[in-house]
């Protein structure tokens, strides 16, 4: 292919191989930008939004008091150890301790999760054990709630314990508040 006894046949070997690699580079930057797989320099003229007020702010106007967000705090209490101590051969007195604390449309998800669980046998059953910190404020008309808590997970032999951070969204209905949304987050810093 190439007349290797050249005294400059490394060079063009060289050249020859950086050119496929700048073809072949640039050919799939711009097959993946019109994929829409990466951004192009098209996302440079998308407008800018401009700073956003720091939820609880003066500029957003909530409807939720300090004795609210207390009452929404209380409930998210009871719903994060209802909802971390979970055995599912009991599943319908789970779904039950948890039936009051939630909208019908987040408990229709739970009953999903317990019904589409693998067999009893099969999962981990957890005990609530320590209720870390729990830092909860008004978004709008609703509150945001952020719990440390720490379950043992109960496995065949021993039990674990485990850290879990959740991110609970409660709303108001009527009277009283209930759990809108739930969901298991990494850290919480």
């Amino acid at each position: 292919m190439f007349n290797t006894d050249l005294p400059s046949g490394r060079r063009k070997l060289f050249a020859l191989v950086l050119g496929v690699f700048l073809i072949v580079g640039f050919s799939v930057k711009y097959l993946l930008i019109w994929l829409g797989w990466v951004g192009g320099a098209d996302q440079t003229s998308r407008p800018i939004q401009g700073p956003v007020a720091a939820v609880g702010s003066d500029t957003e106007s909530t409807s939720v008091t300090p004795e609210e967000v207390a009452q929404a705090k209380r409930v998210a209490e009871q719903f994060i150890q209802a909802y971390t101590t979970v055995d599912f051969k009991q599943r319908d007195a789970w779904l039950a301790s948890l039936k009051s604390l939630t909208t019908p449309s987040h408990y229709a998800v739970l009953e999903q999760e317990a019904t589409q669980a693998r067999s009893p046998e099969d999962t981990v059953s957890t005990a609530f054990s320590k209720q870390g910190r729990m830092d909860c404020e008004a978004v709008a008309s609703r509150v945001s709630c952020l719990a440390e808590v720490i379950v043992m997970e109960k496995g065949p032999k021993e039990s674990l314990p485990v850290e879990r951070i959740y991110q609970l969204l409660l709303s108001a209905d009527g009277e009283r508040w209930v759990v809108e949304e739930a969901q298991a987050r990494g850290n919480l810093e």
